[in-house]
């Protein structure tokens, strides 16, 4: 026959608070690390272990999104520490580098392959016929005809060769050819690479060899670069201007042909983006006419197609200056980098107006981003109060068992004095309800008197009661057993008006209650 062995008095208090303890997870610091200034049922220990459904749902829900969002938590600690706009600056160009790096190597490896085994396949036939031939010419002659005719064949082999490599251009043989046309040199040339360094464009198909040349490449470099920013600065401006004015004269004429109200002033009407890039397309267009059709005009040679002109136009104007694909007879002409400059002062327009808008759009972005990662960040990092009173556990065990044990009246008479509190509680509720629906009635001068006098009769009944209850219930609150809280469960504003070392604060705080009661 089993005996039930019944538990004493401190071992349920300690199985009771434990229970709480590690079922709430500490519910008490969610009034504390929320920031909550005024609390009205505060026990005397500044805490509060009543349980609220409420709060511990918020705080399991919580739990599960600090276990499903652990990146999340991640990269908010890390933006609190560090910012994350300039860590995703940096990722959004790096991912943007390893995007371009495989979109290109995806299309031009398979095409370098190709032209690889042709170009071998060529050079074979080349060497092939070459091979022929000087066995041919060697068997054929005799003396000096033999050596002059070698000597032809192998450089007329040579150029081949180079040309089928597409190195001919610009070679030695090549300018051998024209002193006059195929020198890289000249006054025209040197002009145009002039131009080409303060415009930082650089093709690279033309630069200067010799020590002095390349010294004085940077310091000239380094003088006209601010000169030329300065310059299209105020050719920028200037054509935004212009441009502006038209567009405002334009959009103001359709608005009167169409009698429609213009909403805005003349100084807020801006350059439309869109306008802007078909005028920097349009522009395009024309370099590239223009640049075809004198190509094709000058020199020997033809000229190159349309899309080379558009995409050695674009490269141009863009400052990227590849020089993989040059035209072939105005190459060095300095009219082209004249042309050029003009285009990055229209050029400078769109992009100012792009980069305020990708540039508003980013940050306006990011700072949604940041403000969502704070908000992670507050709600994965627990704060001061929960280590706090995590560490006071113990405290709290030993705290609860040391209440002297209650009698069973006492226990009765406490558990009244609950069931007193939470219907007070509730009369409290419906007063203040009741108080505010009166308030909405406005007092005229004949109210006065009589509602001032009809509240300080009120006011001097509730003291009176105030004072009652304090002497019948206050010792039978401190006789309190642990009930749902370990220290909660029964109405605070007992032990609060029994306390007789209040501090300034709660005396103020008294007064102004009493005094938003009485108004």
């Amino acid at each position: 026959m089993d005996v039930a062995i019944k538990e004493s008095e401190i071992q349920a208090r300690s199985r009771i608070i434990k229970n709480h303890l590690t079922e709430r997870n500490n519910c008490i610091v969610l009034k504390i690390d929320t920031h909550m200034s005024k609390v009205e049922d505060m026990s005397p220990f500044g805490f509060h272990f009543e349980f609220d459904e409420k709060k511990y749902k918020e705080r399991k829900k919580q739990i599960r999104k600090q276990k499903i969002t652990r990146f999340f938590a991640w990269l908010a600690y890390y933006h609190h520490k560090f910012g994350i706009r300039h860590v995703t600056l940096i990722a959004l160009l790096v991912g943007y580098v390893f995007l371009g790096g495989f979109m290109f190597e995806k299309l031009e490896s398979p095409r370098e392959l190709e032209d690889l085994k042709e170009t071998i396949v060529l050079m074979q036939g080349i060497i092939d016929e070459e091979t022929t031939d000087i066995i041919n010419v060697t068997l054929s002659t005799n003396g000096t005809d033999r050596v002059n005719k070698l000597a032809k064949l192998i450089k007329r082999y040579y150029k081949t060769m180079l040309e089928a490599e597409g190195r001919f251009h610009g070679s030695v043989w090549h300018k051998a050819e024209n002193l006059d046309m195929h020198l890289m040199w000249y006054f025209s040339s040197a002009t145009f690479y002039s131009m080409t360094l303060f415009s930082t464009i650089g093709y690279g198909t033309i630069s200067c060899q010799t020590v002095w040349g390349r010294t004085l490449s940077m310091i000239y470099a380094s003088i006209g670069l601010p000169i030329m920013l300065v310059v299209l600065g105020d050719i920028g401006e200037w054509f935004q201007k212009i441009l502006t004015n038209g567009y405002i004269f334009l959009l103001l004429k359709y608005k009167k042909l169409r009698k429609q109200p213009v909403n805005r002033k003349k100084n807020e009407i801006l350059l439309p983006m869109w306008l802007a890039l078909f005028l920097v397309l349009a522009y395009i267009l024309i370099c590239t006419l223009t640049i075809k059709m004198f190509d094709h005009n000058e020199g020997n040679k033809p000229g190159i197609g349309f899309f080379d002109a558009f995409y050695f136009t674009f490269i141009s104007l863009t400052t990227i200056g590849l020089g993989d694909v040059m035209p072939y007879n105005i190459q060095y002409s300095p009219f082209l980098a004249a042309a050029f400059l003009l285009g990055l002062a229209l050029i400078s327009i769109v992009n100012t107006s792009i980069y305020a808008q990708l540039y508003q759009m980013f940050f306006n972005m990011i700072n949604s981003v940041e403000d969502q990662l704070d908000r992670i960040h507050s709600s994965n990092h627990k704060g001061p109060g929960y280590k706090v009173f995590h560490d006071m556990e113990p405290v709290f065990r030993m705290l609860v068992c040391t209440f002297p044990p209650s009698h069973p009246q006492t226990r009765i008479k406490f558990a009244a004095v609950v069931r007193d509190s939470f219907r007070r509680d509730k009369e409290k509720k419906r007063e203040s309800n009741t108080s505010d629906q009166i308030k909405l009635r406005t007092r005229t001068e004949s109210d006065i008197p009589a509602h001032d006098g009809f509240h300080l009769w009120m006011t001097k009944r509730a003291k009176k009661r105030q004072m009652e209850q304090e002497n019948e219930d206050l010792h039978a609150a401190r006789r309190r057993a642990p009930t749902l809280g370990a220290f909660g469960g029964f109405d605070m504003n007992l032990f609060k008006r029994g306390r007789s070392n209040t501090s300034p604060f709660e005396k103020n705080d008294s007064e102004e209650t009493e005094e938003s009661d009485v108004e």
